[in-house]
């Protein structure tokens, strides 16, 4: 007998492999939230297989990160606001009595110096 194609297994097995694709990508959504948030990311994924991965999320969401997890990420921001102050400060014109008898010369018109374009360029910098 030749091979008959039956359109509803066709169409189960689209349908089971959609299904698994995204329990897979809301499993690695969970695994990001909790290392994000300084919480077991074994943990939170097993509770994703005992409940489902959308209950997992919200309950991440609403319990936040650890305080450990929070103070190493405002270190982490003022360390960024210093760099960004840094870059971005006025710098004290050097007095060159060669070139401008009755200046100093800046870097710029502003008196700031403009090493990096955006904070975006200071932020890769410091990485």
């Amino acid at each position: 007998m030749p091979f008959e194609f039956n359109l509803s297994a066709l169409a189960f097995l689209v349908f089971a492999l959609l299904f698994i694709v995204n329990y897979v990508i809301l499993f690695y959504y969970v695994y990001e939230m909790a290392n994000t948030r300084g919480r077991s990311m074994f943990y939170w994924i097993l509770c994703s297989f005992l409940i489902t991965p959308l209950i997992s999320i919200i309950l991440l969401k609403c319990i936040g990160e650890t305080d450990e997890k929070r103070k190493q990420r405002i270190i982490q921001e003022e360390e960024l606001k210093q760099l960004v102050r840094n870059h971005f400060a006025p710098q004290e014109p050097a007095l060159d009595k060669s070139r401008h008898p009755d200046k100093g010369t800046t870097p710029d018109s502003t008196g700031f110096i403009l090493s990096a374009k955006t904070i975006n360029d200071v932020y890769k910098r410091s990485r």
